[in-house]
């Protein structure tokens, strides 16, 4: 699953880049929240860039990301 903005590129930022909070925050606003979560569990074997994405995106959109194990199965088997 690849984002319509790219997903290497919000990788290399948490990554590499000082953190733009308000950047971040404008940018998951323009995410639908299925995409984001299909990425997010796609991502999940990239390890803590994955898991500090989701955290992210739930702080800044106050909402919480339904992802666990089921969700990342199902998501697997049709993705």
């Amino acid at each position: 699953m690849r984002l319509a903005i790219g997903g290497g590129c919000l990788i290399f930022h948490l990554k590499h880049d000082v953190l733009y909070l308000e950047l971040l925050s404008q940018l998951f606003g323009t995410i639908d929240l299925l995409e984001w979560i299909a990425w997010v569990v796609d991502e999940l074997t990239a390890g803590e860039d994955a898991r500090r994405a989701g955290f992210l995106y739930e702080f800044f959109m106050d909402e919480k990301l339904d992802i666990n194990a089921e969700t990342a199965a199902a998501h697997r088997c049709h993705g």
